[in-house]
């Protein structure tokens, strides 16, 4: 075999090689983009989940969703299991009731978003435009608005002292961190639901548990005498 022949021999054996692994780094890498097509799918599946069920028609308990613009939606959910219970009834008085305040205050004070009895279960859902509304409503008490408004209106922070900050577990609220917070948001409720804020909490009364930075739920009474608080962010 001439010097010539074996060159070129050599030379198609260093492509075909070459061809082989870079089939393989290709391949290597198909396999790399698979995989991570299929955690972003699982992940925007988890995201897409934990989404829904954060929707009222997901609560099994009775919620209240604070919003960004003042809102307030309100998920009921009652026992309705007693044969003198009527569906009909209850609709008609839910439809009267709002028409009435609406009448009154102003279009869409209060909308009511659905209504359905399945189950021996009542699930009703409504949308207060204002805290002001809420309280007129439903003859009850609840205030949102800043630390400073809330002790100007009255309302005793005793009850919130010494909570440990869900932001910083080394911080301790007292009156002098307290007197920093006088323009940070506050829900003060009185209702036994689970509550849903438009920011992070940064303290809670011992009443509520925080389940994660913007959800909490009721470990102990909540009442007008012994009030829910929970300053935000």
């Amino acid at each position: 075999m001439s010097d010539e022949v074996r060159q070129m021999a050599q030379k198609k054996k260093r492509n075909q090689k070459l061809r082989k692994r870079k089939r393989k780094e290709q391949a290597v890498k198909l396999a790399v983009l698979l995989a991570a097509a299929v955690i972003v799918a699982g992940m925007i599946l988890a995201v897409r989940a934990v989404t829904r069920a954060l929707g009222p028609e997901d609560y099994a308990e009775s919620t209240a969703e604070f919003c960004k613009n003042g809102s307030i939606r309100i998920t009921s959910v009652e026992s309705f299991a007693e044969d003198y219970y009527d569906a009909n009834e209850l609709k008609k008085t839910v439809r009267d009731a709002v028409g009435a305040y609406n009448a009154e205050n102003g279009s869409r004070s209060v909308v009511q978003n659905s209504l359905q009895v399945k189950d021996q279960m009542a699930r009703l859902v409504l949308t207060y435009k204002s805290a002001e509304d809420y309280r007129s409503f439903n003859d009850t008490d609840l205030f949102v608005g800043t630390v400073k408004d809330a002790e100007d209106s009255g309302y005793d922070f005793e009850s919130i002292m010494s909570a440990v900050s869900h932001a910083d577990s080394s911080r301790i609220l007292n009156q002098a961190t307290l007197d920093q917070l006088l323009e940070n948001e506050v829900i003060i409720l009185s209702e036994q639901v689970n509550v849903v804020t438009p920011r992070g909490i940064l303290y809670a009364t011992p009443n509520l548990g925080v389940t994660d930075e913007t959800h909490a739920s009721p470990v102990d009474v909540i009442s007008k005498d012994e009030p829910a608080i929970v300053i935000l962010k």
